[in-house]
């Protein structure tokens, strides 16, 4: 799973949240009997824009976790 976050913050702190929103998904689904090594979470910040906006921008929809299923 990937996170993701709009443009508000900086590239560093982005980094950060996007990372920490894959890992609480990530977290839920272990504790609902997901193996864990089969879980894996990254973090994206404002790099892959759902919606393209400017710097120091806030969108919703760039906000996200996206769980892909191989």
């Amino acid at each position: 799973m990937t996170g993701h976050t709009d443009t508000l913050g900086s590239t560093k702190s982005n980094d950060r949240l996007s990372r920490k929103r894959a890992e609480e998904i990530r977290c839920v689904l272990i504790d609902q009997g997901l193996d864990p090594a089969l879980v894996r979470a990254a973090g994206r910040g404002e790099r892959e824009l759902l919606v393209k906006t400017p710097d120091r921008t806030r969108n919703a929809k760039n906000r996200r976790v996206v769980v892909t299923v191989r």
